[in-house]
């Protein structure tokens, strides 16, 4: 994605919260790291995959002094897992004991704190499969979402994703 953007002339910035370790963490730890970096780049928009991009939400709805106008989420569980899909997650690679993992799981007291949208922020939602497949859980409430038929680790690389992300990030 980085390489994608710069060639149009966007200065991308890479939050690695997780310090190249796997996401084992509750969330909020990796909120913290996100909301330092946020405060020192001061982006406009905010890219963010999967996990990431409800570890972005809940750090602009948590802050919402933040001056973020665009978030850009690609199948992002908005809606938080079920407590059922414990077994999908795991053949997904997830596993299903970690603390991460169980701050994920919808009602948890991570998803108790993103129901604020701000309204200062443009809220943009991408899916894939998995969104076609599970709307309740990657849907986010008035944010119309574009489904790309493609995979969820695919959805980063996919030209045609890159392309509309850089619409939005034109407009």
């Amino acid at each position: 994605m980085k390489a994608f953007f710069a060639q149009h002339g966007i200065e991308v910035y890479v939050a690695d919260y997780a310090k190249g370790q796997p996401t084992c963490e509750e969330l909020e730890v990796y909120t913290e790291e996100v909301k330092r970096y946020i405060k020192e780049i001061k982006p406009v928009a905010i890219i963010a995959h999967s996990m990431g991009g409800i570890i972005a939400r809940y750090v602009i709805e948590t802050n919402p002094q933040l001056e973020i106008q665009k978030l850009i989420i690609l199948e992002s569980p908005n809606q938080g897992i079920p407590s059922w899909s414990l077994p999908i997650a795991k053949l997904l690679g997830i596993p299903p004991d970690w603390p991460s993992t169980k701050s994920m799981v919808r009602g948890s007291r991570f998803f108790q704190q993103l129901r604020h949208k701000v309204a200062k922020t443009r809220y943009y939602n991408i899916g894939g499969i998995y969104s076609l497949i599970f709307p309740s859980i990657f849907n986010l409430p008035d944010v119309p979402m574009k489904i790309f038929i493609t995979r969820h680790s695919v959805l980063r690389k996919d030209f045609r994703v890159l392309r509309y992300v850089l619409q939005i990030l034109q407009s």
